[in-house]
This record gives C-alpha cells, structure tokens and sequence, in this order.
C-alpha cells in the first residue's frame, strides 16, 4: 500500500536501497538511475483503484468505461492506477498504448520502475517485460 501522498521517486530510491547491489540487472539499474534524476509532478489524493490492471477495465461498444473489483480502492495519487495500467498494457504487448497512458508523467514512470523493482526482488521480472519497459521509458527521458 501507498500512502496518499507518495512520492514515486523517493518510493524508488528506498525500495532500491534495500536491493543487494549486485542483483539488480543493469537495465534495470538505467531505469533506477534516470527516475532517481527526474521529479514527479505534484499530485494531490484522490481515490484510487488500486488494482487498475487492463483485465479489470470494460469498454463498451458506446465508449462507456466500467471499472471492475474495487476491494483495493483507497486515496493515492492517480499516478498509481495510471503505472498500473501503463504495466498492464506492456505484459500484453501493447506498449503503444502504454504510452499513451503515461503521456510523459514523472509520477507514472516512476511508479512503474518501483513495479518493476518489486517484481525483480520477488524473482518475478521476465527479461521481455523488462526490455518493453526500457524501450517506453527510453522514449521519456
């Protein structure tokens, strides 16, 4: 869970700190090193999903957009939901519209690589995941 008033960058900066520094990959450790250089835009708190992966979200034929399960909803910033499912569309190999979700938010990419860190510390990164993710965040710097 976030606090409200996360700070994505701070957020990675400590998730990294605890990381043994020789088990980090080198990308990355990029990844780490251009979000440590960056400052996220300010947010205030806001509900949040949560768990705003593209398999909870329905699109309709009209444009209607109906979120699903919101046991996880609580204040966050909107970033949150936003990596979430920046994230989402990268694991389906649509990292065109992961773009567009992130459209050059500090605070999206930000928590995108502290996803990414978790996901690595857990053995869980696949190397593809990684590589997608790189490429879109090569994009932002």
């Amino acid at each position: 869970m976030y606090a409200p008033d996360a700070d994505p960058i701070a957020c990675v900066a400590a998730v990294r700190g605890r990381l043994a520094a020789s088990s980090v990959p080198p990308e990355l450790d990029d990844l780490v090193a251009m979000i440590s250089t960056s400052r996220a835009e300010p947010s205030v708190a806001v509900r949040v999903h949560g768990s705003s992966d593209p398999s909870n979200i329905l699109l309709a034929d009209d444009g209607t957009v109906t979120l699903l399960d919101w046991e996880a909803s609580r204040l966050g910033p909107p970033a949150i939901d936003r990596a979430s499912i920046t994230f989402g569309l990268l694991v389906r190999d649509r990292p065109d519209l992961a773009e567009q979700v992130m459209a050059g938010s500090v605070g999206v990419a930000g928590f995108l690589v502290l996803r990414l860190l978790y996901l690595h510390s857990n053995g869980a990164l696949r190397p593809k995941v990684l590589r997608v993710a790189r490429d879109l965040l090569h994009d932002f710097e």
